[in-house]
């Protein structure tokens, strides 16, 4: 991809330095020496692209918080919309855990429905940034060209964190549902 005045080494970060210090003595003194990782370095501590990181970081938290709070929300609002045919369940004989297992599973049905949701907006907008940087920076097309690089393993775990926590409060919202020793009737408290 390289032009032919061009020479891009693929230096190990342990002799980057050293590597760079022989070049700008004789006979490589007519070079003019880039550094990949020196303007990647640059270009992260930009105000501009720290605040688009910061912006961003904020709104992923922010989508997080708020879907854990509408889970929390779904599974008390479905337990009082559904009091009379909880009811009448649990009246014939369902065991009251198994009403709460019901209610869980319902709310987790909704958080995977969700998670699935967003991880597909997410994507399309990842690709739609990298295209929009793509033409955006420094007004010439990106050599090597700019490519998406998830970091997988923190999505992972930011995922496995959210999902857990999911559980822990849907679990704590249903928790005193169906706990009494007769079964609350439709429009009193359980």
């Amino acid at each position: 991809f390289g032009f032919p005045t061009e020479l891009w080494l693929d230096v190990p970060g342990s002799r980057r330095a050293a590597v760079e210090a022989k070049l700008r003595k004789p006979p490589f003194t007519a070079l003019a020496v880039a550094s990949q990782s020196q303007r990647e370095a640059s270009l992260r501590h930009e105000p501009i692209a720290r605040g688009a990181l910061a912006m961003l970081e904020a709104a992923a938290i922010t989508a997080v918080v708020l879907a854990l709070l509408a889970l929390v929300l779904g599974a008390s609002s479905e337990r009082r919309d559904e009091a009379a045919e909880l009811f009448d369940l649990e009246a014939q004989g369902v065991a009251p855990a198994s009403l709460r297992r019901q209610l869980r599973l319902r709310a987790s049905m909704a958080g995977l429905a969700g998670a699935l949701g967003g991880a597909v907006t997410g994507l399309a907008l990842s690709l739609l940034v990298v295209r929009f940087v793509e033409l955006t920076a420094n007004a010439t097309v990106p050599e090597p060209p700019l490519e998406l690089a998830p970091d997988w393993p923190l999505i992972l775990a930011a995922a496995a964190v959210a999902a857990v926590i999911a559980a822990a409060l849907v679990a704590l919202a249903t928790h005193r549902a169906f706990r009494g020793r007769v079964p609350a009737r439709y429009g009193e408290a359980a």
